[in-house]
């Protein structure tokens, strides 16, 4: 069996000020550094075989303070990428209720498609079991994309949100999905905001 340590990045401005982030390339802030930190002290004491981030910054500077931790280089894979939002990306989540109502997720101008998020990430994620069959990988992503994967990964449609440097636990063998942890943030115990 292939197991999947799925971290959401750390926390960025634009979380806080509740702007739709996509695939702007957003930094982390320093409360999102301090959480990369903690998670990365969490799994100190654990075996991984690979470390695959997004190539957002958000993403790769998670993975980067992960990675320093546990002795791993990250690589890249632009399909773990967020879902891209085009022109509201920047704007507040309530501008775009205000123009273009409760669903903007999903109706707004050049928004990507949660059906392409998904071709993507799972043929990124499905790839990586074959290249790494029974290995432990850790796999650095965004809040929409994870959720998504996720909910497919259940065979329903239950999360719709993700906490920052979230840590979610999901073995894959033989075609199927079984999850062991799901949107744990234990590590965050005392943070500010949490």
């Amino acid at each position: 069996m292939t197991t999947f340590g799925f971290i959401r990045h750390g926390n960025t401005d634009w979380n806080i000020e509740k702007r739709v982030q996509g695939q702007a390339d957003v930094p982390l802030n320093e409360t999102g550094r301090r959480q990369a930190q903690a998670l990365a002290a969490r799994l100190a004491g654990e075996t991984w075989d690979a470390l695959i981030s997004s190539d957002l910054s958000r993403a790769r500077e998670t993975a980067e303070i992960v990675g320093r931790t546990l002795g791993h280089q990250v690589r890249t894979d632009a399909r773990l990428r967020e879902q891209g939002y085009g022109q509201l990306e920047g704007l507040l989540e309530q501008e775009c209720v205000d123009t273009w109502g409760t669903s903007w997720a999903l109706t707004g101008p050049e928004v990507e498609s949660r059906d392409d998020v998904l071709a993507r990430g799972m043929a990124a994620v499905e790839e990586l079991a074959v290249e790494f069959p029974d290995s432990r990988i850790l796999v650095v992503s965004h809040g929409d994309t994870l959720c998504g994967l996720f909910n497919y990964m259940l065979g329903r449609q239950e999360l719709a949100a993700l906490h920052n440097t979230s840590f979610s636990l999901i073995g894959y063998d033989n075609k199927k999905w079984r999850v062991d942890l799901l949107n744990c943030n234990s590590h965050l115990i005392g943070e500010p905001g949490r």
